[in-house]
């Protein structure tokens, strides 16, 4: 009786397939059922799953947040911009993705930041290892660049 017993998850992938189009859009989506019949266990899947797409936006998140910034979504029609953090009544902005590898990622990271029409500080921050670029009066930041270096707003 010494040996722990271990229970079996049982991967739910037709739930899990069904909630997968979901993720990334701005919708709430409930999981409902009758008690202890796995819910518990598809959620956790599906965080599990979210975690494995993109690494870098997590890390990028849980930064913001340790500086202090209140951190919030933003999207304006088909334009998404992942991070606007905000912290004492300034802004910045933040668009994350793994390479910057071809024109079309570029167009679209640093596009989205482009058509924002107010003078508050925007990044992009991707894997790259070129840095110190930019476009526009928007900076590329490497990952580890952005995590070392701190986030100052220009009043600090």
């Amino acid at each position: 009786m010494g040996k722990t017993m271990e229970k079996e998850v049982i991967f739910r992938k037709r739930y899990s397939d069904k909630i997968k189009p979901f993720i990334g859009k701005q919708i709430i989506k409930v999981l409902t059922g009758q008690r202890r019949v796995g819910k518990s266990y598809v959620l956790k899947q599906t965080i599990k799953h979210i975690k494995r797409l993109d690494k870098s936006a997590n890390i990028v998140y849980n930064h913001l947040l340790y500086c202090g910034y209140e951190v919030t979504i933003g999207s304006d029609g088909n334009r998404e911009i992942d991070f606007i953090a905000r912290k004492r009544g300034e802004k910045i902005y933040v668009q994350v993705c793994y390479l910057l590898h071809d024109e079309k990622t570029i167009e679209r990271e640093f596009g989205n930041l482009e058509k924002i029409k107010d003078n508050y500080p925007k990044i992009v921050v991707s894997m790259d290892e070129f840095t110190g670029s930019s476009r526009n009066g928007i900076r590329h930041s490497n990952l580890r660049e952005f995590l070392s270096a701190g986030l100052h707003l220009p009043s600090e």
